[in-house]
């Protein structure tokens, strides 16, 4: 506690002395925690807070999805267990009146999502046209919607009305949440990519092949159908990886395989800003020329596969097929920073996707994943970034498998990670980022993002 106090009075005192750094230091490594959530037998794919921060879903390959209670008394606990274990092959209660074929192989659950009032959580898995609803208070299985085809993608509306689906066939399908009855069925050339409602619920945006559509939702009572219009239709030269709405529903990101971002105006649908991602120098390549032996050095472009805006809108930060973030300044389309994290991505884990970025509900932090070598074996980190400046703050290292996802918490209170092995880690803040110390990963933190 003294080397605490010490080092708070050096900071009021605008002092930056080795004493100082070396006292916070000392007190932090008695204030680290941390927590790892076991039970999962494969990868974990997505992790998710409840909107009222009293559950943490985790959606793995191995057939469910655990809820967890995380809090101030839960995470004092040596060995958590999870408050639930759904299963994909609970049944539903019209089981008897659908399709459902029976799983023989266990089912990759890919996605999993909080309805708005926390009251239930779904889930979808790899290859099946099934959306899996179950409610948080009795993990009972409520709700099943059979699809026509796999379902890929899908996403609550804000107000917990709806459901949207996308699936291989490339249809985009719109569910009463409440019975499961389908409203919608639109189309769309290509592969879905990705799938997002507004904040206001109003529109739906959708992504597809090179093309991006804005639909406008419309129901004109509580108890009309609901229907949809292609309102705008935001064309691109290559194929559309993500897009997303900002949270004020000002602008529409786009990520493109052509190595370009594009923020487009949601009201006029102009272009307004073309963000480039170009390659670092360190990994230009030298070619030969076809008539002559002169060499050329060129800087690939990677696609770039995520778009995700700071929650104050202010910035946006965008990711490409080797994990290489950039952080762009979302009204001068500036690039602020370039977050380097060590190392690249293998082919498979391009493939899969494998990485993640997140921002802290103030928008101060950020964090992204990378790939790094340690004794010719392969380790991942998660990177802890000053959103304002660019400077790294922090990194989480020990992880021996890719890690799949991350998340802060809405209350900024808790980041969690998850990897390919199942495990989940949770870090938490207490009024600076303190991250447990243990045997396996360890969290480095700089002192001036503690003060």
């Amino acid at each position: 506690m003294a080397a605490l106090l010490i080092s708070r009075l050096a900071a009021e005192q605008g002092g930056q002395t080795f004493e100082a750094q070396s006292s916070l230091r000392a007190a932090l490594q008695d204030l680290r925690l941390q927590l790892e959530l076991h039970g999962h037998q494969a990868a974990v794919h997505q992790v998710e807070f409840s909107p009222d921060q009293n559950y943490l879903a985790t959606a793995s390959a191995d057939g469910t999805v655990r809820l967890w209670a995380v809090n101030s008394h839960t995470i004092q606990t040596d060995n958590l267990q999870p408050l639930k274990i759904l299963s994909w092959a609970d049944s539903s209660p019209d089981a008897a009146a659908t399709s459902e074929i029976r799983q023989t192989e266990t089912p990759n659950l890919t996605t999993v999502a909080f309805s708005p009032d926390s009251k239930q959580v779904m889930a979808i898995a790899q290859d099946s046209p099934h959306v899996k609803i179950w409610s948080t208070e009795s993990g009972t299985l409520s709700l099943q919607i059979e699809a026509a085809q796999a379902v890929t993608q899908v996403s609550f509306s804000p107000d917990g009305k709806w459901i949207a689906t996308a699936s291989i066939d490339q249809s985009i399908s719109i569910w009463q949440a409440k019975t499961g009855q389908l409203q919608i069925r639109l189309t769309q050339p290509g592969t879905i990519n990705s799938l997002q409602f507004s904040a206001d619920g109003k529109r739906l945006l959708t992504s597809g092949a090179n093309t991006v559509h804005l639909w406008q939702l419309t129901a004109t009572s509580p108890t009309a159908p609901l229907t949809a219009k292609l309102i705008k239709s935001l064309q691109h030269p290559n194929v559309v990886n993500s897009a997303s709405f900002s949270p004020k529903g000002r602008w529409i990101a786009t990520a493109c395989d052509d190595g370009k971002v594009r923020l487009w105006e949601i009201n006029t649908g102009q272009l307004r800003h073309t963000l480039t991602q170009n390659a670092p120098v360190d990994r230009a390549s030298n070619i030969q020329s076809g008539s002559n032996s002169s060499l050329q050095t060129i800087n690939p472009i990677d696609p770039v596969m995520e778009v995700l805006f700071s929650p104050d809108e202010q910035l946006l930060a965008t990711t490409d097929t080797q994990h290489q973030t950039w952080l762009w300044e979302v009204g001068s389309g500036r690039l602020r920073a370039r977050l380097a994290g060590q190392g690249s991505a293998t082919q498979t884990e391009q493939d899969e996707g494998i990485g993640a970025i997140a921002f802290s509900p103030d928008s101060r932090q950020i964090i992204t994943t990378s790939r790094g070598q340690v004794n010719q074996e392969a380790s991942y980190s998660v990177y802890l970034w000053n959103a304002q400046t660019g400077h790294q703050t922090g990194v989480l290292r020990g992880n021996h498998a890719a890690i799949t996802t991350a998340q802060f918490s809405p209350n900024g209170a808790y980041l969690v990670t998850a990897n390919q092995e199942g495990t989940v880690r949770l870090v938490v803040s207490d009024g600076g980022w303190r991250v447990a110390h243990t045997s396996n990963p360890s969290w480095v933190s700089a002192v001036d993002s503690l003060c």
